[in-house]
């Protein structure tokens, strides 16, 4: 998703197909945009005499100047229809009891071996160091 100097790149999202604008960050990272000025949107946005869009947040203008060129955009998280990422479980549904996978619990995802059951397979090797 490299955009060169000198175009602004006017792209569909890949998720939804709508057109969409990429402009660059005060933290030099890459935002989509929807294409048309939004007053309801969150960001500031305008073309550099590059022809490359520069963005910030409408909140970051709300003490000082803004640039003449300057035009409120909606970022186009906010609108795309697209699938969108699965929701994660919550942080309590992914801590396990710590006895549940143990002797004869309830298995868990991993169950773990009694230490103080006989593997069947017998003592194991003694390591030539380890030797008397």
């Amino acid at each position: 998703m490299h955009m060169g100097r000198g175009r602004a790149r006017h792209e569909e999202c890949e998720a939804c197909g709508q057109r969409i604008i990429w402009a660059r960050t005060l933290a030099a990272r890459w935002q989509a945009l929807d294409p048309e000025p939004n007053p309801d949107g969150s960001v500031l946005a305008y073309r550099d005499h590059w022809g490359e869009y520069r963005a910030r947040s409408v909140q970051s203008a709300a003490d000082g100047p803004r640039h003449p060129l300057e035009r409120v955009y909606m970022p186009h998280a906010a609108t795309c229809n697209g699938p969108h990422q699965q929701e994660l479980p919550a942080f309590q549904d992914l801590l396990l009891d710590p006895m549940e996978g143990a002797q004869g619990g309830g298995g868990g995802p991993f169950p773990l071996p009694d230490p103080w059951q006989d593997a069947g397979d017998g003592p194991l090797p003694r390591r030539e160091r380890d030797k008397p």
